[in-house]
């Protein structure tokens, strides 16, 4: 896989990606000019100075001082005009950056056209490869609107990412409360390769059944009984080898079995060439969602939180080299509480009377997380929050 600059937005804090040999580097622009670097820790190493409306203005190598790691050379950051053999057609937007290598350049690939994109900053870190395989997951789709928002911008936002996997958590699929057997392949069908589940997979008793005839979709791996699995193997259309584990968390849900054991459980069932792991963790304490973003960091490629429906900002790449967010967020209404009609909600607060929960409609966002990752070691080195408004 070809690496490309995050097509997130125009935001001054936009991330330039590139690699040159067998190295895999990333610089943050900060403004104008400012580039942060980090090394494979995650530690920043030195704020540089870039003046890139200077042409063949170079940083400086700093060999002695600045250096990385001995195996990967120094940090370069140059204008594009400074590499005599690269001529852009339009050099707005572009930054050449190289270590102790000739430089490579990379362009500001626009959003497919159509979709409103949210830019957020992205967590990276240096990583020693030339490989990448790119990871979307993408939050609870809720109900229709969250349905019609798969419909409309997955195979456009699966495309502009060059997504080889794309994985979604489809238990409020049906009117906000579980799926039906027509509404996962209904999902799958759209370029979804995998669905995870939660506690309100088993709200629609006909998906009991479909369960045998669909491994693709799964329900948390820790429940103590029950039709179907928490994990699922596979390789993508180019042959990397991966894994999907479903867990739920216990504190304020169902008293499931302890997910840390049963994440350790099923990562036993799973061959040593497999190693692009990803575990939903539906969890409603964040709490219980970091601890295990630190219990599996170091084993397992990425663990995103699912479950409250709220983005958190809190996206990272734990220093063993998992990607953690503590929840995702929805892909639905949110002029809601948490995808219901707000007013049902208010009055039931209010007045502590029952009342029927119905899907909202207004304000349909998508929101998904990109992860980078050595498909060789399974590690991440990129992890991105994404909000497309619909």
């Amino acid at each position: 896989m070809k690496h490309e600059r995050s097509s997130g937005g125009s935001s001054a804090n936009d991330w330039e990606q590139g690699s040159v040999g067998r190295h895999i580097f990333h610089v943050r622009r900060a403004c104008n000019l400012g580039v942060h670097a980090w090394n494979s820790e995650g530690s920043q190493i030195k704020e540089r100075e870039v003046a890139l409306g200077a042409p063949g203005s170079c940083s400086g190598c700093g060999r002695n001082s600045e250096r990385a790691n001995p195996s990967r050379g120094c940090l370069h950051s140059f204008t594009t005009s400074h590499d005599p053999g690269f001529e852009p057609a339009d050099r707005t937007g572009w930054l050449v950056v190289a270590l102790c290598q000739p430089a490579h350049a990379f362009p500001a690939k626009p959003v497919a056209s159509g979709l409103q994109t949210d830019s957020f900053p992205v967590y990276a870190a240096f990583e020693e490869s030339g490989d990448c395989v790119n990871i979307l997951f993408i939050g609870d789709i809720f109900g229709r609107p969250g349905r019609e928002l798969i419909a409309t911008y997955l195979t456009d936002l699966a495309s502009s990412r060059a997504a080889d996997l794309v994985i979604a958590n489809g238990e409020n699929a049906a009117g906000g409360f579980g799926i039906t057997p027509r509404l996962a392949q209904e999902l799958l069908s759209r370029g979804i390769d995998v669905l995870t589940g939660g506690n309100h997979i088993w709200d629609r008793k006909e998906i009991l059944p479909y369960f045998s005839q669909e491994t693709r979709l799964l329900r948390p791996a820790n429940y103590p009984g029950g039709p179907g699995g928490g994990l699922y193997r596979a390789a993508t259309k180019s042959g990397i080898e991966y894994a999907v584990i479903n867990l739920q968390g216990r504190i304020f849900m169902a008293n499931t079995d302890c997910p840390f054991r049963t994440a350790d459980r099923e990562l036993a069932k799973l061959p040593e060439s497999c190693k692009i792991r990803i575990v939903d963790m539906h969890a409603e304490a964040t709490s219980e969602k970091v601890a295990m973003g630190w219990y599996l960091d170091g084993r397992v490629t990425a663990v995103i939180g699912t479950h409250t429906h709220i983005p958190t900002a809190d996206e990272r790449v734990l220093p063993g080299g998992t990607a953690y967010i503590t929840d995702v967020g929805m892909t639905g209404p949110y002029d809601s509480v948490i995808g219901v009609i707000k007013e049902t909600v208010l009055e039931r607060f209010l007045t502590q009377m029952p009342a029927k929960f119905e899907a909202a409609s207004k304000d349909p966002r998508l929101a998904a997380v990109l992860i980078q990752a050595n498909p060789e070691t399974g590690r991440a080195f990129r992890v991105e929050r994404i909000q497309l408004c619909g």
